[in-house]
């Protein structure tokens, strides 16, 4: 029997809402599964991931709230999924994000919404309406090892790659947040939520083990 050359393909998608001084920002992140032969020792299948970022987006200020169903169906209208492949939406929902999250149950946009709330706790944890909270920590822990183990990817093509990579060389190790005053995160921030929840549903993303010198938290430091 020949393997396949995937195990289950997704797309997820990060939504980060902003409020009057913060952009909101859309990232889609395509989840791909590569045959690499099998264990010499248990004989079993082994396949190695890679969380493709491409698509990437910001939004004007001042886009009202009621708009995004309409925009994130426009946007999901353009992503090529067969049919029965996973398509799912994760959405910052903290401060305004209740009632948009609402709005877009209601829309039924094809996709699966996976609201979170971010907090500055330690451990993740569920809430109300099916609400997840994972600390910020997580996210930006999580999104630092991807890259590291050159998991996610993205092409020097991609819309919006220079201001992303500011965005991540400006992280401080101390805080995860920026570390200029006044310096926006929400594309990092869109794509460390879908990354996180890809992480979090199949943990064989991430390799058992850290090779190559996995880059660990450094106080008062910057990330990259």
């Amino acid at each position: 029997m020949i393997a396949p050359s995937y195990a289950t393909p997704a797309w997820i998608h990060g939504l980060d809402l902003g409020q009057r001084q913060d952009y909101t920002a859309f990232a889609s992140l395509e989840l791909l599964w590569h045959y690499k032969g099998h264990n010499a020792i248990t004989f079993e299948h082994v396949f190695e991931a890679t969380l493709n970022l491409c698509g990437l987006s910001r939004y004007p200020l001042g886009t009202s709230y009621a708009e995004y169903p309409k925009l994130i169906e426009n946007r999901l209208r353009h992503v090529n999924a067969p049919n029965g492949l996973s398509v799912s939406l994760v959405i910052d929902a903290g401060g305004p994000g209740a009632p948009v999250v609402d709005e877009l149950r209601r829309a039924h946009i094809g996709a699966t919404i996976h609201p979170i709330l971010i907090t500055g706790g330690n451990s993740s944890g569920h809430a109300a309406n099916g609400y997840k909270t994972v600390p910020r920590r997580d996210l930006i822990s999580n999104l630092v090892l991807l890259l590291d183990h050159n998991i996610l990817r993205w092409p020097e093509t991609l819309p919006l790659r220079e201001p992303l990579e500011k965005e991540l060389l400006n992280l401080n190790g101390g805080t995860t947040h920026p570390a200029e005053a006044g310096a926006h995160d929400d594309l990092v921030m869109a794509v460390a939520i879908a990354a996180w929840h890809a992480t979090n549903n199949a943990p064989r993303i991430l390799p058992e083990t850290e090779e190559n010198g996995a880059r660990r938290w450094t106080p008062q430091r910057r990330l990259f």
